[in-house]
């Protein structure tokens, strides 16, 4: 409320309007979303349609790249380095990272190679929802590479000290074969002389 010229307080009158206008406003709305979802349907389908790659830089990017695949669907791919991981993003974000992969109950498939390999690591566990394979003698895993349905993240050492996650079904159901290939040619148990 205000006041008029003469000093008089205005008053505000409220009509109620024929509930018919609802379905008419609402009708016209629809009509602009029908025109429009097929020119968001060709943008979108040329988005997916290409690969996209993203370079995450230092232990940020590599953390970034690590947690984001918490986000991706059951079961998850991985080679780990695990001696690179303790280092770089750590083992308290290892840590925090199988929390989340245990709340989620999200599965990871996991090939290492002893020679990286940690020497309290992770077995297969139920309760961690991991399945652990370890890579034949003489397969050096320096980097740690995880697959998901329709991108892989890369994950470097320190040294390097980068991630790179490629978004692309394609390449994801290439690196997932490779991977099916490398886990049937993996065993269960580490080697006896193993780290």
């Amino acid at each position: 409320e205000g006041e008029d010229g003469a000093g008089r307080r205005a008053r505000t009158v409220v009509c109620a309007t024929d509930p018919q206008r609802l379905l008419d406003e609402w009708a016209q709305r629809r009509r602009v979303l029908e025109e429009i979802v097929p020119q968001l349907r060709a943008m979108h389908a040329k988005a997916g349609a290409a690969p996209r790659s993203r370079y995450l830089e230092g232990a940020g990017g590599i953390r970034a790249a690590l947690f984001e695949t918490l986000d991706w669907p059951s079961p998850l791919r991985g080679v780990l380095s695990m001696r690179d991981l303790m280092t770089t993003p750590g083992a308290a974000a290892m840590q925090e990272y199988i929390a989340g992969r245990r709340e989620r109950k999200l599965w990871l498939h996991v090939v290492r190679s002893p020679e990286k390999d940690y020497a309290r690591g992770w077995p297969t566990s139920e309760r961690d929802f991991r399945r652990t394979r370890y890579a034949p003698a003489g397969y050096i895993f320096t980097m740690t590479m995880i697959i998901g349905r329709d991108a892989v993240a890369m994950i470097s050492s320190r040294r390097e000290n980068f991630a790179l996650v490629i978004e692309s079904s394609e390449y994801a159901e290439m690196q997932g074969n490779l991977f099916e290939v490398l886990w049937a040619a993996s065993h269960p148990e580490p080697p006896v002389n193993a780290a």
